[in-house]
């Protein structure tokens, strides 16, 4: 009797542990903004259905709110074992996004394709863990991602097993692009977890009296250079400045009228910020 006890405990534990990536329902709310406005719009991407698609189940995903000229939209998604593949109605394949399993150094290649534009994202793993979410726990990966041509964007930092990126969804993005960018993942639902980002006091978008500086104009020139030169940047209102890399890690600091320059080639956010809250975010490709 107590193994079969113990059995049925473990058979139990091991259904709990096993996740599906985006399941009916699985709902992503992304704080969104344009490079020459406030950051002041959602994008909300919803899973609708599950369809076939040459033989392999996909998450069907549908835009509920937001802009998409500058991202690719990603509309079915399919997981198979510990890999996520994403499929391409004009290639009509499917390509590998995602390994939940990847160990420490390993890499993969996805082709990717946006607007006539054709690029390879090559991902590696830098770090790998495990988070928990209403008990529920998932894998985390810490990922690098190059493109071959510089054309086109993808994002890495950490990705989260059923959440994704925390700065932008399962996307990429032109790197010429001048409209709408994904800022942050404001927060994550699905039938079993609900998640908040802990920067922001609730899904929605707060309105209100604006606080201090909100009218402040960054501005930064030029948004397009070549490695080594250098960025101006001045404010109308005294700001902190931070330099992050497209997976979101701040790779520099500054004050208010800093000029500064980037020696690594990539997509990147120069941003005002007041305390701990962004006032103003502007975007740079370094070619």
């Amino acid at each position: 009797m107590r193994k079969l006890i113990l059995a049925t405990i473990l058979l139990s534990t091991a259904l709990n542990a096993q996740t599906t990536f985006a399941p009916l329902g699985a709902k992503w709310t992304y704080k969104q903004g344009t490079i020459f406005s406030p950051d002041t719009n959602l994008a909300v991407l919803e899973v609708i259905n599950d369809t076939f698609i040459q033989g392999r189940t996909c998450s069907k995903l549908q835009i509920n709110q937001g802009w998409f000229g500058c991202h690719e939209f990603v509309q079915f998604l399919s997981q198979s074992n510990d890999s996520m593949f994403y499929f391409d109605p004009t290639s009509n394949e499917f390509h590998l996004l995602f390994r939940w399993d990847a160990v420490v150094g390993e890499n993969w290649s996805t082709p990717v394709q946006q607007s006539g534009f054709l690029d390879t994202l090559d991902w590696s793993v830098i770090d790998t863990g495990q988070t928990t979410i209403d008990g529920l726990w998932l894998r985390t990966l810490q990922i690098n991602v190059v493109p071959r041509q510089g054309t086109i964007y993808g994002y890495g930092g950490t990705v989260i097993e059923r959440l994704g990126g925390l700065w932008t969804p399962f996307t990429w993005i032109l790197g010429f692009c001048d409209g709408e960018t994904f800022l942050e993942l404001r927060c994550y639902e699905d039938p079993d977890i609900s998640w908040l980002n802990p920067q922001f006091e609730q899904c929605d978008l707060i309105t209100g009296v604006p606080d201090a500086f909100v009218s402040s104009e960054l501005m930064v020139s030029p948004t397009v250079i070549d490695r080594g030169e250098t960025i101006s940047i001045t404010s109308t209102e005294p700001l902190a400045i931070e330099l992050l890399d497209a997976t979101g890690r701040i790779a520099q600091r500054a004050r208010t009228s800093a000029t500064i320059s980037i020696d690594q080639p990539g997509f990147y956010f120069i941003r005002g910020v007041v305390g701990s809250r962004a006032i103003s975010t502007r975007r740079v490709l370094v070619r």
